[in-house]
């Protein structure tokens, strides 16, 4: 073996994991089988002058930040869905229900958040994104805090104000998601809209 074959190797080898990995994205959102995700994937790869591998690692973090997206976009919605099971509960409108759904919805903000921690902290993301994420994450622990409270008309005008900065938060990670993302995946978008 000649010096330097190892890296090669290596690099073989790591090329063909992101293709497979590509490869599953692209049947899964698709609905395609293998070998014409492996087809888009060459295709796309010739016609934008890249190696399929690298191709390949930007259809991943595509994925990843479309995720990432669509996690955060989620918790603007639960974040006013909180508020409004709370004034149910006040409201005395099917008190038990309303509970119930509030601790489902409260469940989903936290599985939203650590999913977006563990990603954020793998990827070496930025500051902006790392600041954004921890901003949102303080105001959910406030906003927490405060429907574990007594449910009265002044403990629910504290959630509403609380809601409305965890709303305000997770929209500015959102935007930072979406810019720090956009050239990349839109690139990548039209490159495989463009490939027969």
């Amino acid at each position: 073996m000649a010096i330097g074959d190892g890296a090669d190797a290596t690099a073989l080898q790591q090329a063909r994991r992101l293709v497979e990995k590509a490869k599953g994205l692209l049947m899964n959102q698709r609905k395609i089988d293998e070998d014409q995700a492996f087809r888009l994937l060459r295709s796309a790869s010739m016609h934008a002058k890249m190696r399929i591998g690298q191709l390949s690692q930007q259809v991943i973090e595509s994925a990843l930040y479309a995720e990432g997206i669509n996690r955060a976009g989620r918790l603007r919605m639960l974040s006013q869905r909180l508020v409004k099971l709370a004034a149910q509960r006040l409201a005395g409108v099917d008190p038990r229900r309303a509970r119930a759904l509030q601790e489902q919805a409260a469940e989903r903000v936290q599985a939203n958040l650590d999913h977006l921690a563990g990603w954020l902290s793998a990827d070496a993301s930025p500051a902006a994104l790392v600041e954004a994420l921890s901003a949102t994450m303080a105001a959910w622990a406030t906003l927490q805090h405060a429907l574990a409270q007594r449910t009265t008309p002044e403990a629910l005008a504290a959630c509403d104000r609380h809601a409305a900065a965890l709303l305000d938060c997770a929209e500015a990670l959102t935007e930072a998601l979406e810019q720090r993302s956009g050239r990349r995946s839109l690139r990548l978008v039209n490159l495989l809209r463009q490939v027969p």
